[in-house]
């Protein structure tokens, strides 16, 4: 069975934006790309659409062609292949997805585009009897309003995200509290990713919007993989008068082609007087090239080479030897040509040290290690929080 044939068209209306609306009895919010997407292998489709049903699950994509005002769309199928990564103790092995790219599923989908709405067919070939009508129309600021996120930070993200925001109509739940250094930690879940991350009711409510900013955004990572397997561990480590800190092991498997796999850390900290996310460069001075931030960038991968060699250049000073645990062949394997190696080496502060997780993507290659405060006082930053 072939794809449906990709033969660019004009669309008459506007396809950007979100929509809301219905599967048979399923309510689904869906968005609409026609910039293209790579299907693997050389193979590409003109338009895709994702979609997401707001009963749970993860996001699903459409892929296929465009001609004026209708759509003509399929899934794919997907093959598992692997180990790819197995840990030294077996205790856990990674299995690789691949995108089966010239095999397209049996469901077609047919839309059609007029003055803000969307009607069409859903259909499994192979089962029959399996049609179920589409009705959409694209979401308004009502409908981002009723989902009551509050928060300046949270509402500039939702306005300038509609699809991403609508999919967290169920809101967050409480998981559990906890009392540090006699301050409250209400610990909160996202339902449908599962992903857990705190408020402090007692601090402003810039402080909480902020946090309620990235749970939303690891929400949107975990949802946006259409496979479920998916950790987001998270750690607290300090939570001062001035500074929260906290950090999350992340392991995931994504098959959005092209075909990746998303394993390393994550970190949130805040300097809570100013309501601020801060990043490392915040805190301390590793280099003295300027600061970069795009990590497809050839600046940013010879920033974190140059912070790297200076993290490693400390714990060897440290140690006479490498401590236990810590892989010598990690530390030397990030060579300056790969940016997404470099990605994923993460920090946050613990009550006595700078804890640095590092995880090289696709290698079953992890090294944890905390530097004491004491050993980076020539390192801080002018305006660092630590001082």
């Amino acid at each position: 069975m072939a794809l449906p044939a990709l033969t660019p068209g004009l669309a008459a209306q506007r396809t950007d934006g979100a929509y809301i609306g219905t599967l048979g009895s399923s309510v689904i919010v869906v968005r609409f790309d026609t910039g293209g997407t790579s299907l693997g292998s050389g193979a590409r489709a003109d338009v895709y659409a994702d979609y997401h049903k707001r009963a749970g699950g993860k996001d699903v994509r459409w892929v296929g062609s465009r001609q004026g005002d209708t759509w003509t769309l399929t899934g794919l199928r997907v093959a598992r292949a692997g180990p790819l990564v197995t840990s030294p103790d077996r205790s856990w092995t990674l299995d690789r997805i691949i995108q089966q790219n010239t095999r397209p599923s049996s469901l077609r989908v047919t839309l059609r585009f007029a003055s803000g709405t969307v009607t069409g067919t859903w259909t499994d070939l192979e089962i029959k009897g399996s049609s179920l009508p589409i009705r959409l129309r694209r979401a308004t600021q009502k409908d981002l309003n009723a989902l009551k996120l509050g928060g300046v930070q949270t509402n500039a993200w939702v306005n300038a995200n509609p699809y991403a925001a609508l999919r967290f109509d169920a809101g967050f739940k409480l998981a559990s509290t906890q009392t540090v250094d006699g301050k409250r930690v209400k610990w909160l879940v996202e339902p449908k990713s599962g992903v857990r991350l705190p408020r402090l009711p007692g601090e402003r409510a810039e402080v909480n919007d902020l946090l309620q900013l990235e749970h939303l955004k690891a929400a949107d990572a975990i949802l946006a993989c259409s496979t479920k397997a998916h950790q987001y561990d998270t750690t607290l480590g300090v939570y001062t008068g001035q500074l929260f800190s906290m950090g999350a092991k992340v392991d995931g498997l994504c098959n959005r082609p092209p075909a990746f796999m998303d394993v390393g850390n994550e970190n949130i900290t805040i300097d809570l007087k100013h309501a601020r996310k801060l990043e490392l460069s915040d805190l301390y001075r590793f280099t003295n090239l300027p600061v970069a931030r795009d990590p497809l960038s050839t600046e940013f991968v010879e920033y974190q080479n140059a912070v790297w060699v200076t993290l490693e250049h400390v714990l060897r000073t440290q140690n006479r030897t490498l401590p236990e645990g810590i892989d010598a062949s990690c530390l030397n394997a990030y060579p300056a040509n790969n940016p997404f190696k470099l990605r994923k080496l993460a920090w946050f502060l613990t009550p006595t040290g700078l804890a640095i997780h590092s995880r090289l993507r696709g290698a079953p290659c992890e090294n944890n290690f905390t530097l004491p405060y004491a050993r980076l006082r020539s390192y801080l930053a002018p305006n660092s929080p630590l001082r």
